[in-house]
C-alpha cells in the first residue's frame, strides 16, 4: 500500500502539470502502483508507447547509408503544408522508433502492429515508415488497402502524392512530391488498376531488373484473394535465389479489417448473453465477391507472401486493435507453406493523439460523468429512431411531410454550416475546401436508395426556395433557418457570423454561384457503383450529402466531414468505432460539426471512450514493466452487450472476471487423459459431499442438493480442485475462491448434484466406473463428449463446451428464487462417453478416454444482475498472461 505521504506528493505534482516529471524519481514498481492510485484509466492514454518483443534483440541498428527518401518526403510535407510543423516533428520521431527494430541486423523477420486512431495520421505515418524502409535497403514494398476499389484508389493516390511521385501523369490538377534526386519507385499498380494476371507474368523480370538499378518495387493492392494470388504467383516466378536477395515491407492498411483468420466457428468464445451478429452485415457483396474478400483465404494468401521472403516486415495499422490482440500467437509455427500467424509478436506502438483531433472522448464525454454534455451530439430516441426507418416515398403526400423533423433538421444544420464555411474561407480562414453529410441509417441498399430519392427531392425544393424571394413558403423556410442559427448555433461563443451573412449568401441563385446551389446528393453502395465521392476532381470543393452503409464506414474518408446522421447499430467496438467517420481534424469548423445518433448509440460510444484509453493504458503499462507482446497480453475490457469483435476473430480469447454478479461461470476444459489430476478432483470432491451429511439435503428425479452451505466451504472446495485455468481457460479457481473469501463471507450457498442413474445416461459405457465414488448420497452421472479438430484430433487442453445443462440452471434459479444465495453445481462425467451420432456425424466431436475414473465438472451461478460496470471483466488472447 502507498504511503499517504506519496499519495498526496503525487496529487499535488498532478494538480502542478509536473506529474511525469515526479514518478521518474520513483522505482519502477512505485511508479506503476502511483500510477494506477492516481490516473487509473488515462494515466497512460495519450502517451506515445511501444511494447517490443523478447526475441527483439537488444543491439545497436545499422544506420542507413543516407536518408534521403525520408529527408525527400519530410520536406515534401513543409511544402504541403497540410500537417504543422510539431506534427512533422513527432512523425520523423515516431517512424524512426520503427526503422530502429527494422535496421537491426539479426532480425530479419518482423512482426509489428500500430495503433492509431479513427480518421487520424495512420496512411501519414506508414508512409514515412516506407520513406525509413527505403533508406534501410528493403526493396519491395506491399500496401494491403482495404476491400473495395475506392479505398485502394484512394490509397494509391496519396502515396503517390506523398512518396512515390506521378510518373505517368496519372494524377490530373494535384501536385505531387519531385521524383528528382532520390530512390525511384517503380509501381506494380495504376490509380485505376489493381495488380493483374498481366503483371505476374512479368514480376521475375521486375523483380531482378529492381536490383540491378536500384529501384523500388511497390504494389498497392486490395485484400482480395484473387489479386493476392496474382502477387503471390508472380513472385513465386522469381524464383527463391532472387527472393532470398530481396526485403520485403508489408503494410496492413486497417488491419484488424479482412486480415484477421477467422478459419473456424468461433464458437469457442460464445456468450448466451451475446447476440451473434456477424460483423460483416451489408449487401456490398454477391456470393462471389464475398469468396474473394473472405478473411481466412485472405489471410493464408498474405502469410504465404510473406513466407516467400527470408527478410521481411509485416505491420499492420489500425484504431481498432482488438481483433489483432487477440490472434494465437502459436499459430503457424510448424506451418511450412504458411508460417507464423500475423500477431505483433515484434512489437506493438500506440501513437500519440495528435492535437486538433476530434476524437470519441471530443463527441461523447466521459462515461464516469454522464452529466458532462458535449455540443456536438444530438439525441435521437427510440420512438424516433422507428420513426425514421419507416419513411418512405408517397407521391400524394408532400416530401417535407415524409422526412423526418430531426433528419431536416440534420439537414438544414448541413446547409448552415456549409454557407458559414464559405464565408470563412472567403475570409482567408485555412480549412477542408469540401463539405460533406454523412446519412447512414441502415445497411440495407434499399432503405439506402428510399433515403436518397426522399433526400435527392428534399433538396431539389429547397434550393428553390433558399434564393426565391416569392412567395410565403421560402419566406417560411428561410425563417425556419434564421431560428435554428439563433437557437442551435449563435449561442456558442466562438460563432461570430451573423444571420444577415448567411441569408445573403442563400438569396444568391444558381446563376449567381450561390452556395446552397452546389451541394449534391450521392448514394454510395453497390446498387450506384457509378457514383463516386471524387473530391480531387472539384477543385472548389465538393458540398455533398453522402448516403450509404458499409461503403462509408471504414477506410474511405469523408473529406470535410461536418454533420452525421447515424443510426447503424452494431455490437462490435471496431465495427462501431470504425463507422464513426465524424472523428479527425476539423481545423476552422470545429465549432459546426454535429453528429445525431440513437440514445443506445451514445451510451455505446461513451463505453468505448473508456476502451480505448484503457488498452492504451495497457500498451503504455507494458512499457513501462519492460514486457513484450509475447509476454503479456493487451486487455479488453468487456460490455454485456457489445464484444470487442466478432466471435470468429475471438476464438482464441479468454475472458478474466473480476466480478461474478449475476454470472454462470463452468469448467469447460478438463484434465480428461490426466488420471493423477481427474483423481485429485475427485477425492475432493468426495471429501466435500460427505463433509455436508444429509442435513439441509433435498432430492428430486433429476438433482440432489443442499441450500444451506457456507460460502467458505465452497472456496475451500474450489480451490482444491485441479482444473486448467488462465490463460488457457476462463474458469480461474484460485480467482473465484478469492471472490468468495472477499465478497461472500457470512454468505450462503446451494450446492447441487444433476445427473442421472449410470444405467439411465445413453451415451455412457454399460458399466460404472471402476472408480465410482463412494458417497454418503447417491452418485448421478452426466455424459459429455470432447471437441475436435477437423483431422478429429482432441483439443488440447481438452474441450467439452458445456458442462451444466440448460434446465438445471433453470432448475437452480427455481430454487434460488428471491433468496441471495449462489449455487453450485457438481457433475460427475462418465469417464468413456461417447457424442451423439448426430455430433459424430458432423466431425466435431469424439469420445472421452476411459481412465475408469469419473471426471468431475463444476457451475457455478452467481444471483443478481451482471451490472455494465467498467473493469469487471476483460478479455484478452489465450495462451498469455494478462497480470
Amino acid at each position: 500500500m502507498l504511503p499517504l505521504k506519496l499519495l498526496d506528493e503525487g496529487w499535488e505534482a498532478l494538480e502542478n502539470g509536473e506529474f511525469e516529471q515526479f514518478v521518474q524519481t520513483l522505482d519502477l514498481e512505485t511508479a506503476i502502483e502511483l500510477r494506477k492510485a492516481i490516473t487509473p484509466q488515462i494515466a497512460y492514454s495519450n502517451q506515445e508507447s511501444m511494447i517490443i518483443g523478447d526475441d527483439v534483440p537488444n543491439e545497436y541498428p545499422e544506420l542507413p547509408e543516407s536518408n534521403t527518401t525520408w529527408e525527400a518526403h519530410k520536406n515534401w510535407l513543409k511544402k504541403l503544408g497540410d500537417l504543422p510543423e510539431i506534427a512533422i516533428i513527432n512523425l520523423e520521431s515516431s517512424t524512426s522508433e520503427i526503422a530502429d527494430i527494422l535496421a537491426r541486423p539479426s532480425i530479419e523477420q518482423v512482426y509489428g502492429l500500430v495503433v492509431g486512431y479513427v480518421q487520424s495520421g495512420k496512411t501519414a505515418h506508414f508512409t514515412g515508415v516506407m520513406a525509413r524502409a527505403a533508406d534501410l535497403g528493403y526493396t519491395f514494398v506491399v500496401v494491403l488497402s482495404g476491400i473495395l476499389n475506392d479505398l485502394r484508389t484512394q490509397g494509391q493516390r496519396r502515396l503517390m502524392r506523398d512518396i512515390i511521385g506521378d510518373h505517368h501523369n496519372e494524377l490530373i490538377n494535384e501536385s505531387t512530391i519531385p521524383v528528382e534526386g532520390r530512390k525511384y519507385w517503380e509501381l506494380l499498380t495504376t490509380v485505376d488498376g489493381d495488380f493483374r494476371k498481366e503483371a505476374r507474368n512479368e514480376m521475375a523480370s521486375r523483380m531482378a531488373k529492381s536490383l540491378e538499378s536500384g529501384r523500388i518495387l511497390v504494389a498497392v493492392v486490395k485484400k482480395n484473394v484473387t489479386v493476392l494470388e496474382h502477387l503471390m504467383n508472380g513472385v513465386k516466378s522469381a524464383g527463391p535465389e532472387l527472393r532470398s536477395k530481396h526485403k520485403i515491407l508489408i503494410i496492413d492498411d486497417e488491419a484488424d479489417h479482412a486480415t484477421v483468420n477467422t478459419g473456424g466457428d468461433g464458437s469457442e468464445h460464445e456468450d448466451p448473453d451475446w447476440d451473434q451478429e456477424d460483423e460483416d452485415e451489408d449487401d456490398i457483396f454477391s456470393e462471389t465477391e464475398r469468396k474473394e474478400t473472405d478473411p481466412s483465404r485472405t489471410n493464408l494468401m498474405v502469410r504465404r507472401i510473406i513466407k516467400s521472403f527470408d527478410k521481411f516486415a509485416y505491420i499492420g495499422y489500425t484504431a481498432t486493435p482488438f481483433a489483432n490482440v487477440l490472434i494465437d500467437p502459436e499459430e503457424g509455427k510448424d506451418d511450412p507453406v504458411h508460417g507464423l500467424s500475423l500477431y505483433p509478436r515484434h512489437f506493438i506502438k500506440s501513437l500519440k493523439r495528435p492535437d486538433g483531433y476530434f476524437g470519441p472522448d471530443t463527441f461523447f464525454g466521459d462515461l464516469d460523468d454522464p452529466e458532462i454534455d458535449t455540443p456536438y451530439t444530438v439525441s435521437i430516441t427510440d420512438i424516433e429512431y422507428e420513426q425514421i426507418r419507416e419513411m418512405k416515398y408517397d407521391e400524394d403526400v408532400q416530401v417535407e411531410e415524409i422526412i423526418h423533423p430531426m433528419l431536416q433538421g440534420a439537414i438544414i444544420d448541413f446547409i448552415l454550416a456549409g454557407i458559414v464555411r464559405h464565408i470563412r474561407r472567403n475570409q482567408g480562414i485555412k480549412m477542408n475546401k469540401h463539405h460533406t453529410m454523412l446519412i447512414h441509417i441502415s445497411r440495407l441498399n434499399r432503405e439506402q436508395e428510399e433515403t436518397h430519392y426522399l433526400v435527392s427531392k428534399l433538396m431539389e425544393q429547397w434550393k428553390s426556395k433558399a434564393s426565391s424571394t416569392l412567395g410565403s413558403s421560402s419566406k417560411k423556410f428561410r425563417g425556419r433557418l434564421k431560428k435554428r442559427w439563433e437557437e442551435q448555433f449563435m449561442p456558442q461563443s466562438s460563432i461570430s457570423e451573423t444571420w444577415s451573412q448567411i441569408e445573403e449568401e442563400l438569396l444568391k441563385d444558381e446563376d449567381e454561384e450561390g452556395w446552397v446551389h452546389s451541394v449534391c446528393v450521392r448514394m454510395i453502395n453497390s446498387l450506384n457503383s457509378e457514383e463516386r465521392l471524387d473530391y480531387a476532381d472539384v477543385e472548389e470543393g465538393l458540398n455533398v450529402i453522402a448516403i450509404g452503409g458499409n461503403k462509408l464506414s471504414r477506410g474511405l474518408t469523408l473529406e470535410g466531414l461536418c454533420v452525421s446522421f447515424f443510426m447503424r447499430h452494431t455490437k462490435m467496438y471496431d465495427t462501431l468505432m470504425q463507422m464513426g467517420r465524424w472523428f479527425g481534424y476539423r481545423h476552422g469548423y470545429d465549432d459546426l460539426v454535429r453528429v445525431y445518433t440513437t440514445e443506445t448509440l451514445l451510451a455505446w460510444f461513451a463505453w468505448l471512450v473508456k476502451v480505448e484509453k484503457e488498452v492504451r493504458s495497457d500498451i503504455h503499462r507494458y512499457q513501462l514493466q519492460g514486457k513484450s507482446p509475447s509476454e503479456l497480453a493487451v486487455r479488453i475490457p468487456l460490455h454485456n452487450e457489445m464484444k470487442p469483435t466478432s466471435s470468429s476473430k475471438m476464438k482464441h480469447a479468454i475472458t478474466t472476471i473480476a466480478d461474478y454478479n449475476g454470472r454462470t461461470i463452468q469448467s469447460i476444459r478438463l484434465p480428461i487423459n490426466e488420471p493423477s489430476r481427474l483423481q485429485t478432483n475427485l477425492d475432493a470432491t468426495t471429501f466435500f459431499i460427505n463433509s455436508m451429511g444429509k442435513r439441509n439435503l433435498q432430492s428430486n428425479k433429476r438433482m440432489t442438493y443442499w441450500d444451506e452451505v457456507d460460502a467458505e466451504l465452497v472456496a475451500d472446495y474450489i480451490e482444491k480442485l485441479d482444473l486448467v485455468g488462465p490463460p488457457l481457460a476462463v474458469f480461474d479457481k484460485d480467482g473465484i475462491a478469492s471472490y468468495l473469501r472477499k465478497e461472500w463471507t457470512g454468505k450462503k450457498f446451494i450446492v447441487a448434484h444433476p445427473g442421472n442413474q449410470h444405467k439411465d445416461v445413453k451415451q455412457a459405457p454399460n458399466e460404472l466406473p471402476s472408480e465410482d465414488p463412494k458417497w454418503d448420497i447417491e452418485r448421478r452421472y452426466i455424459a459429455r463428449s470432447q471437441l475436435c479438430d477437423s483431422a478429429g484430433n482432441a483439443r488440447v487442453p481438452a474441450d467439452i463446451r458445456s458442462v451444466s445443462e440448460p434446465q438445471d440452471i433453470a432448475r437452480i434459479e427455481h430454487i434460488q428464487g428471491e433468496q441471495d444465495k449462489g449455487a453450485l453445481l457438481i457433475y460427475l462425467i462418465a469417464p468413456g462417453s461417447k457424442p451423439t451420432k448426430a455430433s459424430e456425424e458432423k466431425g466435431k466431436r469424439i469420445a472421452l478416454e476411459n481412465h475408469q475414473i469419473p471426471i468431475v465438472g463444476v457451475a457455478l451461478k452467481f444471483p443478481g444482475e451482471k451490472l455494465n460496470k467498467f473493469g469487471t471483466s476483460v478479455v484478452s488472447v489465450k495462451g498469455i498472461r494478462s497480470e
